[in-house]
Formats: C-alpha cells, sequence, structure tokens
C-alpha cells in the first residue's frame, strides 16, 4: 500500500506497563525507539519522559464534585477540553525522535518503585520531563525529591504533580518547596490565557531568546484555526498557562500573569518549571514553537553536561550533511511570480538549489473562473512550470485553488481570497451539494492535485524517475497555514499527501502529530518554517531584513536544523531570497533537496533504532549504540561529548561491529563526533578518555565528594599551529575563508590587506576553550581596527555574533567588543594599552568561563570578562577583521581549540604497616607566603623534624597532618623559593604525643604529599589553604582509610589555574581511587 499508516503508542493495559511502539511503512514493521522500561543497573544516556498512567486515567474518569463541569469541559476528571493528556508527552517524544535523541519513558510505577535511582543511588537519566502530568501518588513524592537531590534534573511542566490519583486538587505542587513555587489558586481551575513571554536574565536556557517582552503564540487548542476563517483572518494569540507564584525559584521569564519559566536548585540537581500547557506544538509561521522547544533541548544539554555524560543521538540528516535546506516559494494567485517561476528556477538550478513552488492551481487553470490570464497566457505558463520542473529541478505543489472559498458566494475569481483558503475553514460549514464541510475541502484539494497531475503529466516533479511511472508524489502547503485540525489531516492523509507545512514542532522534519486520537501520528511529513521575532515573529523573508536573514540562518545552521524561511517572490528578482540562499549554501555540510527529497529521507530514517549503552571505567569511557533497520549507507549517529571543546576529551577512537575505523567512517564536529553507522544492523562503538587534568566529573572511586572546577592552566600562548601562512599565489584567499574576502589578496607569501572587512576560517567551528593568532608582518600605524575574530556565531558575517580583539595601532590599545542581536556593539572591559610593531604576534584566547585574553608575542598582555554576552561559554569560528588599515599586511594565522598542559598536583598515600609518615612539601613560584605545618600524634612514642626554606611577599598557608594509632612516626618539610626572610620552628614530645611545625613561604601552585601507615586501621589527611591575595581562596582536603593490611590508596587534587579577576569562585575537589 502507499499510504503510510503510523501509530506511536499501542498501549498494553495490563499492570500499567508500556510496549514498544511499531511503525507501519508500506505494509511492513519495523520497530521504532522502544517505550518498554530497560532492566538497565546504571546510568543511562537517555531522556527519562514521564507518561503518567495515573494522569491518563483522569481523563476516562467522570468529574468529580470538584472538578468543573458543563459547557467547554469534558465531562471527566481530565476536564480541560483544549488539549488531551497524551498530545503533551507524544509530541515530545516526537520532537525527540525528530532531533535523534535516545529517551526512555517513565511511567508512575517506575518512579513509585525507586526506578528514578541506579543502585548505586545515582540518577538513572540526566533529566526528567514531565509534562502536564498532573495525578501523583504520595509515594511518587520521595523518590521525585530524591532523584533530584542526587543530581537528576527535573523539567515540570504547568500543573504536573498537583492532583491526587483520584482527580482531587492538592491545593499546590507536590514539590512546591523543592521547586520554588507555589500555585497561584489552590484549585482546579488556576488555568489563565498567555501571549506573552518576558525575559527577565540571561541564562543558558532562554540565551537564544530576545530580551525583553515578546508575542508568545502558541495555539489554545488542537482545533484552534491558526490564523481564523475568511473573513476575520488574524493569528491566534493565547494559549493555556498554570498561573504560579515564586517562592525562591529564579525567575526567568515571565508571562501575562507572573512567572512563565523558573529554576531552582535542590540538592545536586534542578528543578525546572514551564508554565505553558502545550509548549511544544506550533500551528502556522507567527507561533513559538521553535523558540520554545531550544528551551527545552537546552534543559536536556545543561542535564547531561551536569552529569558529565555524552548524548547519543541518530542523525537527522545522512553522514555527510550537517543541516538541511530547503527553498519554499508561496505564490498564491500572483500571476507575475508564477509566469515566471521558470526564471526562478533556473537562477536557483545554477546555484544547486532545487525550489519547491506552491500556488493555487485555479489562477492557472484551463477555464476557471480566474481571469487575470489569458487562456493563451495560461497555456503558456503552464509550459513554463514543465520547463520549470524538466530542466531546474524546481518541484510544483498544491497551495489549494480547486474551489471557490466557502466563506464567500460574492468574491469574483480575481480575488486574492478567491481561492486562497485551507480546508480548517470549511470542516464546520454547510455547503450545498456537499455531505460536508469536510467533503467540500476535500473535493477542492483533490481538483488542485490534479491540475498539477495533468500539467506536469511526464514530468519529473519532486522526484527524479517518477514522471515516467506517473507517481510523484503530492505535496502540499495551505494558505494561512489554516490545515492543522485533525480534520485536515485525514484528508490530506487520504489524499495521498506527502508533506506539509503547518506543524511545528522543533526545528527538523518530523511526522505530524494527531491532537484527537492517542498513539497516532500521520503519514505526513511536516517541514516547519523558521520563525525569528522582531516586533512579532517573522513568518517570511519578505518580513526580514538582511541581517535578521543572516541571523536566521545562523541559528537554525547552528542546531543542524532545516533551514526553511519560505518567500512568495521569484529567487531571479528577489534579493532577500538569493541572500537567503546564498546563505545558507555558504554554510559548510549542507544539504540542499526539496520537500519530497526530505520526505524521502525521512521514511528511510524513521525505520532505524538506536540502542545506547554507557560505561565508564575510572577514566576510560565507552558509548556503544546498536543501530537496527538502518537501509540507507548515509545513516549516522552523533555523540555530544562533554567538555569536547574545553579539552576534557582525550584518546579518541571509533570502533564499528568491534573494528576501528578511520576518517572514512567518522569525524570530528563542533560537539563531538559523528559516525557513518551504515546500512544494515551495526554497533558502533566510541571510546575516549576523560582528561582529568581538566574535568571536575568523579571517576568511580571509593572515596565521596563533589567537584566544581575551571579548566587547568596552559604551558603557553599559542598552543595551536598555522592554520594559513598565505605562501601561494593566485592572488585569492581560497576556499577556507569566508566573509568579505574580495577585501583581501595575498601578494608575496602574505595577507594583503585592501579594503579589509570580517573573514571568517570557516574550515571548522572551533569549542568553548579557543584561540587566534596572526603576526603583524605590517602594522598600519595610522589604522584604526587591526582585529581578531573569536567564536563567531556564524561565518559569512559579524551580524550572527562574535567576539572582536581589536588593536587600535593609533592610540597604542587594544579593545575587546562583542557583538549580538539585540545587545548591538558593547566594548567589555578597559582599554588594554599595548604597541604591536611589525613582526610581532597578535594573539587572543576565549575560554569558555567568559574570560578573554590578549597577547603579545606570546606574553599576557591582559584579559577582560565578556560573560554579559550571550554566547560567551559556547564556541564559533575564528578570523580577522582589518577596519580602515589598508597599509596592513599579515601573515601566518593560526588558532584553534586550546591545548592544555599539565597541572601541578598534590598527592597522599597511606598504607597498612607498623608505623605512620607523613611527608609534606609545597613548592612556589609567585608572591605569596605560605606556612606549613605537620602534626603526628601516638598513644606510645613519637618522633618528628622539621625544615624549611622559604620567602616571599604574600599570605598562604599550606597544612598536612596524619594521625595513627598505636604507634607513629611523622616528618615534615616546606620547601618554597622567593624574595623574602623565612621563620621556621619545630618542636616536638617523646610521650605520649609529637609535633613539628615550620613556617615558609608559597603561592597556590603546590605540590603536597603525605604517607601513613600503621598496623591498626589508620586515617591520613591533608589539606592545603591558599589564603594569598589578590588570588581567591583555594581549599583542598584530602582524606583516606584504608580498610585491610596491604591497601595502598593514592590522592591526587588539581590546582586549577583561577583567572585573576574572576569573581569569588569556590573550587572543591573530588577524590578518586587509584589502586
Amino acid at each position: 500500500m502507499n499510504k503510510v499508516v503510523i501509530s506511536l503508542v499501542k498501549w498494553l493495559a495490563v499492570a500499567g506497563l508500556v510496549v514498544a511502539p511499531i511503525l507501519v511503512f508500506s505494509g511492513h514493521e519495523v520497530e521504532a525507539h522502544s517505550l518498554a522500561n530497560p532492566l538497565a543497573v546504571g546510568e543511562e544516556v537517555r531522556v527519562g519522559v514521564h507518561v503518567s498512567e495515573l494522569t491518563r486515567a483522569l481523563m476516562t474518569m467522570p468529574a468529580g464534585s470538584g472538578t468543573p463541569r458543563g459547557a467547554g469541559t469534558t465531562g471527566k476528571e481530565w476536564w480541560v477540553s483544549e488539549w488531551a493528556y497524551y498530545v503533551m508527552y507524544q509530541s515530545l517524544i516526537e520532537a525527540l525522535r525528530s532531533e535523534g535523541t535516545a529517551y526512555a519513558v517513565v511511567s508512575d510505577a517506575d518512579i513509585r518503585e525507586g526506578r528514578l535511582l541506579t543502585g548505586e543511588g545515582k540518577p538513572r537519566y540526566p533529566i526528567v520531563i514531565s509534562l502536564a502530568a498532573e495525578a501523583v501518588g504520595d509515594d511518587e513524592i520521595v523518590p521525585l525529591r530524591q532523584y533530584v537531590a542526587a543530581g537528576g534534573y527535573l523539567l515540570v511542566g504547568s500543573s504536573s504533580f498537583t492532583r491526587y490519583p483520584d482527580g482531587r486538587t492538592r491545593g499546590d505542587f507536590a514539590l512546591a518547596g523543592e521547586m520554588g513555587l507555589h500555585m497561584r489558586e489552590a484549585s482546579l481551575s488556576n488555568w489563565y490565557e498567555n501571549g506573552s513571554f518576558t525575559k527577565l536574565v540571561e541564562h543558558r536556557l532562554v540565551a537564544h531568546i530576545p530580551s525583553g517582552e515578546m508575542k508568545w503564540r502558541l495555539p489554545k487548542s488542537g482545533e484552534e484555526i491558526p490564523l481564523g476563517a475568511y473573513p476575520d483572518i488574524a493569528p491566534h494569540r493565547w494559549h493555556l498557562a498554570w498561573g504560579v507564584n515564586g517562592a525562591g525559584a529564579q525567575v526567568l521569564a515571565s508571562g501575562s500573569q507572573g512567572p512563565l519559566l523558573t529554576v531552582k536548585g535542590y540538592g545536586n540537581g534542578q528543578v525546572i518549571y514551564y508554565g505553558v500547557m502545550q509548549p511544544l506544538l506550533g500551528h502556522g509561521g507567527y507561533d513559538v514553537g521553535m523558540y520554545s522547544y531550544v528551551i527545552l533541548r537546552r534543559a536536556i544539554e545543561w542535564a547531561y553536561e551536569a552529569r558529565g555524560l555524552p548524548i547519543v543521538k541518530l542523525s537527522p540528516w545522512r553522514y555527510e550533511y550537517d543541516a538541511g535546506l530547503v527553498v519554499r516559494h508561496d505564490v498564491e494567485n500572483w500571476v507575475g511570480v508564477i509566469a515566471e517561476i521558470d526564471q526562478s528556477a533556473q537562477w536557483e538550478w545554477a546555484r544547486g538549489v532545487k525550489g519547491d513552488y506552491y500556488l493555487t492551481t485555479g489562477t492557472v487553470r484551463l477555464g476557471s473562473e480566474d481571469t487575470q490570464m489569458s487562456e493563451g497566457m495560461k497555456a503558456e505558463v503552464i509550459q513554463r512550470l514543465r520547463s520549470a520542473a524538466a530542466l531546474y529541478g524546481a518541484t510544483i505543489g498544491s497551495h489549494n485553488g480547486g474551489l471557490r472559498n466557502p466563506g464567500s458566494n460574492t468574491l469574483p475569481g480575481t480575488d486574492y481570497f478567491y481561492w486562497h483558503w485551507g480546508p480548517d475553514e470549511a470542516l464546520d460549514r454547510v455547503i450545498g451539494g456537499y455531505s460536508s464541510g469536510s467533503a467540500y475541502a476535500e473535493a477542492s484539494l483533490l481538483q488542485s492535485f490534479l491540475d498539477i497531475e495533468g500539467w506536469m503529466s511526464g514530468v519529473d516533479n519532486g522526484r527524479a524517475g517518477c514522471g515516467a511511472i506517473g507517481d510523484c508524489p503530492r505535496t502540499w502547503v495551505s494558505p494561512f497555514f489554516n490545515a492543522t485540525r485533525e480534520g485536515s489531516y485525514a484528508i490530506l492523509e487520504r489524499l495521498g499527501v506527502k508533506t506539509a507545512g503547518e506543524q511545528k514542532l522543533g526545528v527538523y522534519p518530523h511526522w505530524t502529530v494527531s491532537t484527537g486520537e492517542e498513539g497516532k501520528v500521520w503519514g505526513i511529513v511536516s517541514l516547519p518554517t523558521n520563525e525569528w521575532y522582531l516586533t512579532d515573529v517573522v513568518q517570511a523573508i519578505d518580513d526580514h531584513t538582511n541581517e535578521t536573514i543572516d541571523e536566521a540562518v545562523d541559528f537554525y545552521y547552528g542546531l543542524g536544523g532545516l533551514l526553511n524561511i519560505y518567500t512568495h517572490y521569484g529567487s531571479h528578482v528577489d534579493g532577500k531570497v538569493q541572500r537567503y540562499i546564498l546563505r545558507s549554501i555558504g554554510k559548510p555540510r549542507v544539504w540542499a533537496t526539496n520537500a519530497v527529497g526530505v520526505y524521502d529521507w525521512w521514511v528511510k530514517r524513521s525505520g532505524v533504532e538506536v540502542t545506547p549503552s554507557y560505561e565508564r571505567v575510572g577514566d576510560e569511557v565507552r558509548v556503544v549504540m546498536s543501530v537496527s533497520g538502518a537501509v540507507d549507507s548515509e545513516t549516522a549517529v552523533e555523540v555530544v561529548l562533554p567538555g569536547w571543546g574545553r579539552g576534557e576529551v582525550l584518546n579518541l577512537g571509533v570502533l564499528i561491529n568491534g573494528v576501528a575505523v578511520g576518517s572514512d567512517r567518522y569525524r570530528t564536529t563542533g560537539y563531538g563526533v559523528k559516525v557513518k553507522a551504515g546500512a544494515g544492523n551495526n554497533q558502533v562503538e566510541v571510546r575516549y578518555t576523560v582528561n582529568v587534568l581538566m574535568t571536575a566529573t568523579p571517576a568511580p572511586a571509593t572515596a565521596t565528594a563533589t567537584a566544581t572546577a575551571t579548566p587547568g592552566e596552559v604551558i603557553a600562548f599559542p598552543t595551536t599551529g598555522v592554520l594559513d601562512d598565505f605562501n601561494r599565489g593566485g592572488g585569492v584567499l581560497g576556499s577556507n575563508w569566508s566573509g568579505k574576502v574580495s577585501g583581501y589578496s595575498i601578494v608575496n607569501n602574505r595577507l594583503d590587506v585592501g579594503g579589509g572587512g570580517e573573514i571568517f576560517w570557516q574550515a571548522a567551528p572551533y569549542g568553548a576553550d579557543q584561540e587566534a593568532y596572526v603576526t603583524l608582518a605590517g602594522v598600519d600605524s595610522g589604522g584604526l581596527e587591526h582585529n581578531l575574530i573569536l567564536k563567531g556565531q556564524g561565518s559569512l558575517g559579524y551580524s550572527s555574533g562574535l567576539i572582536e580583539v581589536y588593536y587600535d595601532a593609533a592610540n597604542r590599545r587594544v579593545q575587546v567588543w562583542t557583538y549580538a542581536s539585540g545587545q548591538g556593539w558593547v566594548q567589555r572591559g578597559g582599554d588594554l594599552g599595548v604597541t604591536y610593531v611589525n613582526g610581532d604576534q597578535f594573539g587572543a584566547r576565549a575560554r569558555w568561563n567568559g574570560v578573554v585574553e590578549v597577547y603579545r608575542n606570546g606574553v599576557l598582555v591582559g584579559s577582560v570578562d565578556v560573560r554579559g554576552w550571550p554566547y560567551y561559554a559556547g564556541g564559533g569560528y575564528i578570523g580577522l577583521w582589518f577596519f580602515e588599515a589598508g597599509n596592513a599586511l599579515a601573515d601566518d594565522f593560526g588558532g584553534g581549540n586550546v591545548v592544555y598542559g599539565s597541572i601541578p598536583t598534590a598527592s597522599a598515600t597511606a598504607t597498612s604497616t607498623a608505623t605512620s609518615t607523613a611527608t609534606s612539601t609545597a613548592t612556589a613560584s609567585a608572591t605569596a607566603t605560605s606556612t606549613a605545618t605537620s602534626t603526628a600524634t601516638s598513644t606510645a612514642t613519637a618522633s618528628a623534624t622539621a625544615t624549611s626554606t622559604a620567602t616571599s611577599t604574600a599570605t598562604s598557608t599550606a597544612t598536612a597532618s596524619a594521625t595513627a594509632t598505636p604507634s607513629a612516626s611523622a616528618t615534615a618539610t616546606s620547601t618554597a623559593t622567593s624574595t623574602a626572610t623565612n621563620t621556621a620552628t619545630a618542636s616536638a614530645t617523646a610521650s605520649p604525643t609529637s609535633s613539628a611545625t615550620a613556617t615558609s613561604t608559597a603561592t597556590s601552585t603546590a605540590t603536597h604529599t603525605a604517607t601513613a601507615s600503621a598496623t591498626a586501621t589508620p586515617t591520613a589527611s591533608a589539606s592545603v589553604t591558599n589564603t594569598s591575595t589578590p588570588s581567591p581562596t583555594v581549599t583542598v582536603s584530602l582524606t583516606a582509610t584504608p580498610t585491610a593490611t596491604g591497601q595502598a590508596m593514592q590522592w591526587i587534587y588539581f590546582l586549577p589555574f583561577v583567572q585573576a579577576d574572576e569573581l569569588a569562585p569556590e573550587v572543591s575537589f573530588w577524590i578518586y581511587d587509584r589502586r
């Protein structure tokens, strides 16, 4: 059968269990991502999706006395008629399937029986998302609380955890204290109509959202018409949100009646609250479904990052691509545009792009009541449409046009609204000669498709080879996006429509989620349009500026999504369309395709199942992905590696079916690694070593501690090699560079600045810790700007955001500036006085923590804090920018991800023998004063000695101690080097105790060792406290208790590099067993 029927969830109502969903494609079944709960014993690299059987039961439970009843309600305990409960979790599941993120369903029974934690008491899932899961048992509250306290992240949606299983209101959230929120009204009617989102603070969850108040359009119900029915055409505004008051939570954004998005730490985890009832499905171009989706995506990334876990994904795209591109033209009934589709298609074809053109077919149909064109002109246009498809790869799709608008009997055939209406508008109407409004709408769409199929007979319309066999797919986009009701989707499916563009659920293509039938996903691939906010969501290129086109393309490309900003005009004449296309295809690894190409790929991809497992032993990590059901050789998996851009991943290796593979089967990316899994059933394994010098994520150990740390100090500047020495002829920069490359040329093996402008090394974006440098072969002494670019958010211009390190030769100073949409240009920090001369190396480094450092010939000039810039913690492109410096010359441009080196360490060991010995050594090379003390206490005999040599000028303290029973001896030695005097004293008492004290100079760089041994069970401890000024306070504590004779334990701590101008960091370190 040629109709695709998809059933996402088939429930087995036995003991509250959920069985795996089955996908049915062309008559054969393949298992989708399993929803059955795995028998896992450890941490999982899957998102937990809470599907509450208690809340599902409310949908069939008659409404009790305390539940709203009557008009506008369902008459059940789930009384809200706008959305069925299943819409929320099914939308979330489809969004995760669309982006490829592995997930597992979490039931109330799972929570109640303690399956949110592993046997070791760790969170089984990095994050659990619970959307509108209102009913929760008392026996679930403690497990949820324990999950968060152990380090889990819990995303609570709207009314979750507010009712008892029998439907009675709890009057507040069951986890109100942990959430830091209370219900505004202690009733089931706590909903309000929201239409706004006001961002209040900068936070990673809202970094993508403009500051201030914005219109936050989402559908109020599945049956709401997105833009209304003729003649009342206007986008919907309101949706349901749950009313809350803050009580300790950090409010990131408010709605029209109070907090809408909040976060609150609890124990080692976080509780995130988002008050929109249905936060993911968008209907139409004006909705913020993508902005809203990214909030949840950022929450997932945050949770995995906090746990130090990799994110495993089935790639949305074939191996070679990082994003998709379609060029959608809604040409309506506009005769001038329709008549030149072939010219537009030719312009696109010349640039490797294939456009999709949707028109109201009655405008061109011979003999129709639309007389904008003569019959002869219509015949000519039909030939042009055939040429556009046959010669230039264009696809002609339906935008209705079969029958007149059912909302008016008086509109002339030439009127814009005559053909321009969606099936949603007809469903509730009574129309003479038709059994129902649905029948009328279906007849209209069918006529439109028959028009196209008659015109394009024998021509490949959308897919190579389809014309000859007469099975070219039907593609559709609705006028006004008015085709999102269940009745409209049923019409589209009966007509065999393969692609549509009305529902949007994230930034990737997706199967269309049913809002009226549990477990159903329509066999229609939705290609969501990209949204961008100005004074409202800009839905088409027509309303963009050149700058916002660039920003939007860069943003969606950065997400790896589908680039789909649609237009009403032809590419050959519209500069904005041309800018959109050129900006998009200028990105590396963009798949320029059409709607049918996306559909064909999505059908293949949807049969693939990826089952991930994760194992960490010591510092070694294995991520294993069992990939089954793949039918395309370019099927790929992605692994987002924690700390990838910060030097925290070493010794990366990839195996397929147990055999190591090379760069022909995997490639590294800005987030980690992408592997070509291939067709068939294959096991993909990614191995790596966690660089414990760089990460604070604890390895398995017998000791227990928490950790927060900054990256380690690097050896020198730069740590990376030259990327371009410019030693070539030809004059032009070459394909590795993008941006305003025409402003430069290569002369005598150097970069000669002409008009200048921003240029980017586009071969690859780099991670959160990156550097760039260039040799200033010729400084333009009167020039204005000799600049380095760091963390560029795009590779064609500054408008997407970047850090500019700007050398002003005329005034002999460096300034650091940032640019972001909504902020504009902002200077960060003050001026740094410095003079660069010909031959000097000008360098800069941007760290993950917002510190930007400036270097001259490898020597640090100074640093500034750019944490006010929204992209400071991420990565991006590096580059150059010369402005009004036409006499400048440059050479040897380099940079990339910072390579971290060794860090000073301290260690202590304990061995079970008859004596106890503690040795302390402090070494310093900065301006600080250190006091080292060693004490040994014994009930029998003891001796102690102390020696010390040191000088300094500031203040620091180092302390080491060891205690053992029944006998012990201790020796303490402290050594440091500086420029002032030192005093050392020591004293000892033979029985029953002994102590020794030494005073010396030291700074925060120290090596400390301690050894303890005893025939009994001794305890040895060592600590170093640095109170030097102006450096922040650093405390390190090490403790161990060997449990048996002959066991040995080694401790190690990592002393972090702390930037002098950072604000009071508090750093604690974990301890792990090295036996």
